[in-house]
């Protein structure tokens, strides 16, 4: 499941992404994004994703998506990832720097044999102050 998380994590990273894969996401997927999103099904995912790169290329020169404090627990065939994930580019116009973090939870479920996400969320966090 952690590779899964990471290749679908890449597929948003930009100029270099890897290509979006259906079969990472089970038909039945819901998702609550950052942004207000929420998303329900495969193809409802997929073609956000897929909106999404296309806006990032427009927007940013480069665009990475970092995760820290992964945390993975399993239960038999359900499993789940809870992490900060570092959105940090520059923008493509005037080259600035931009940067957020999100809290993020994963879901996976192992049907047919394979790890599906079934289910994500993801908050923006506050800025942190010591």
């Amino acid at each position: 499941m952690r590779g899964v998380l990471d290749a679908y994590l890449d597929s948003a990273m930009f100029p270099n992404h890897t290509p979006i894969e259906p079969a990472w996401f089970a038909g039945d997927i819901e998702a609550f994004w950052s942004g207000g999103q929420h998303l329900r099904g495969r193809e409802a995912v997929v073609a956000a994703l897929t909106e999404g790169v296309r806006e990032l290329a427009a927007e940013f020169a480069t665009f990475k998506i970092t995760p820290a404090d992964v945390h993975l627990h399993r239960a038999g065939d359900l499993a789940w990832i809870a992490c900060r994930l570092d959105f940090a580019g520059q923008l493509a116009g005037d080259g600035g720097p931009f940067s957020r973090t999100v809290g993020s939870t994963f879901v996976f479920e192992k049907r047919a044999g394979r790890w599906q996400m079934v289910h994500e969320h993801s908050s923006r966090l506050p800025p942190f102050k010591p």
